[in-house]
């Protein structure tokens, strides 16, 4: 090959590669899952995230000391762990029976629904796809859903906080072209993580009961 050619195609792979990544298809990373068996949701994540921010708050009491150069610090109790991150969904870089990413969606979303303890949502969000639609509670309180999310190599059970979809391309494949439903799209997620499952009261995928009654989940036991 003359290096004329040679050039050309080394520049076509590159183009090529880079096209591919801006359309968001990456050979090389594994994919993630997040999934709450006791709620039926289980969700296939294209790519691990490009970043995650990880932030902790430990509580510090301060108090003055008398005659002393400093205050004196105690540790009172460990804050909540939250993550950020942003997963993306592609219904052209998986193989999916329906063609479309909605009922993933969906499933995310009911992560944000509070639950009764056999796993069941007090209500539904507006669903892209109504017909997987879980039954509903009869219960009027719930509690937020635990769920565990494999990431980055880490395996971890939270709560949802926050989260923001990004629907980019809708009825671009064969079975979705007639519904238009969500082909991709990507989603903000923010979740608690819950470090001691033992000090979880109530809900589903929880470790224990409140007396008398589910409290909220990631509450902390109290001090006594």
């Amino acid at each position: 090959m003359c290096p004329g050619n040679f050039v050309q195609a080394v520049t076509t792979m590159a183009t090529q590669r880079a096209q591919q990544m801006a359309a968001g298809y990456n050979a090389i990373k594994h994919a993630g899952i997040i999934s709450c068996p006791e709620c039926g949701i289980k969700i296939r994540f294209q790519y691990n995230p490009e970043q995650i921010v990880d932030a902790h708050a430990p509580n510090w009491a301060r108090t003055e000391s008398q005659g002393g150069m400093s205050p004196v610090y105690t540790f009172g109790c460990g804050g909540d762990t939250t993550k950020r991150l942003t997963i993306l969904l592609d219904a052209h870089a998986s193989i999916t029976l329906t063609g479309h990413v909605g009922k993933e969606l969906d499933q995310l979303e009911l992560l944000r629904v509070p639950h009764d303890k056999s796993g069941k949502p007090i209500g539904l969000p507006a669903l892209r796809v109504p017909a997987s639609a879980p039954a509903v509670s009869d219960d009027v309180v719930g509690v937020p859903p635990i769920f565990t999310i494999v990431y980055g190599g880490r395996v971890q059970r939270a709560f949802l906080s926050n989260i923001q979809i990004t629907e980019t391309l809708h009825g671009t494949t064969i079975m979705s072209a007639g519904s238009g439903l969500p082909t991709r799209a990507k989603v903000d997620l923010e979740f608690v993580v819950v470090e001691d499952k033992r000090l979880l009261v109530g809900g589903s995928g929880s470790s224990g009961s409140a007396s008398g009654g589910g409290g909220a989940a990631g509450k902390r036991a109290s001090a006594t």
